[in-house]
């Protein structure tokens, strides 16, 4: 029973929020405790509204969930979740991020909150859309970055919301991709991509790779930090790998799983980890 609990919390998926703390480390604060406490806050408050998220597509989605051949496993799918059970956790995780969030400021509720709208739209008619879903998806990470920038009052920089937006279309580009490759196994994928090419997802997802790379350079170069230069590596790198796994045959169309099991891009975020501790104790 927990296990299917946490299954439909999507816990995994928690890594998502992490760009929260990016503001964080790159201002003035990243060596203040109680700025970290506040960052921290704010991820588990995201977290929370994050599962809330995931509970309702799951239950708009349990029919189609109950006729595809991975997403018939899911607990809601599969009836190990009631659909009161569910409803139940829903409403448990939403009042929570919220309550969370309120103590932090007015402006991380509205975000909070926007995110809850966007999710909603997306789960009852947007995620239809093709294209359209890969945007909902990459705002709702530009969500998460400013959340962490107004959660420490630290000011906005363009740059790095520019590159989380892109990145987070390339991330969702190569979804989409490598469902498109499932399609054509005949293994039935959402509706926004059945009308799509595969030329047209490979050329949307090749024209977000240079942008996130762009755009994280331009912010590189402003810092004029030796360490975070280097960084440009490891980071072009991850992202060109995800690119060439998601040529290859495949079995699972989230890249949550190539970077999780694949080795190099394991290294390499080691390594992201490594340069990000240097630039840290350097400031």
């Amino acid at each position: 029973m927990y296990k299917d609990i946490l299954d439909t919390l999507k816990i995994k998926h928690y890594l998502k929020n992490l760009i929260i703390f990016i503001p964080l480390i790159l201002s003035s604060y990243c060596k203040d405790f109680s700025a970290f406490i506040i960052s921290f806050i704010m991820f588990i408050s995201f977290c929370f509204v994050s599962s809330s998220v995931y509970i309702f597509n799951d239950l708009t989605d349990i029919m189609n969930d109950k006729k595809h051949p991975v997403k018939c496993k899911r607990p809601i799918a599969d009836k190990k979740i009631s659909v009161k059970s569910a409803l139940i956790l829903f409403f448990i995780f939403l009042s929570a991020s919220i309550f969370i969030s309120f103590f932090i400021n007015r402006q991380c509720t509205v975000i909070i909150i926007c995110y809850l709208i966007l999710n909603i739209l997306y789960s009852l008619s947007l995620k239809n859309i093709a294209f359209i879903d890969i945007i909902c998806i990459a705002i709702g990470f530009m969500l998460r970055i400013l959340s962490g920038y107004f959660a420490i009052n630290e000011k906005l920089s363009i740059f790095v919301v520019l590159t989380v937006f892109f990145t987070s279309l390339f991330f969702t580009s190569i979804k989409r991709k490598t469902e498109l490759k499932l399609l054509k196994k005949n293994i039935l994928c959402r509706m926004s991509i059945q009308k799509l090419t595969y030329n047209e997802i490979e050329k949307f997802t090749f024209i977000n790779l240079l942008l996130s790379i762009i755009f994280y350079c331009i912010f590189i170069i402003k810092t004029g930090n030796i360490y975070v230069y280097i960084s440009i590596i490891p980071f072009s790198l991850t992202i060109l790998r995800l690119m060439n796994l998601s040529n290859k045959e495949i079995k699972n169309d989230d890249p949550l799983f190539f970077i999780i099991n694949d080795k190099l891009i394991k290294c390499l975020h080691l390594i992201f980890l490594i340069i990000l501790a240097l630039y840290i104790c350097d400031k």
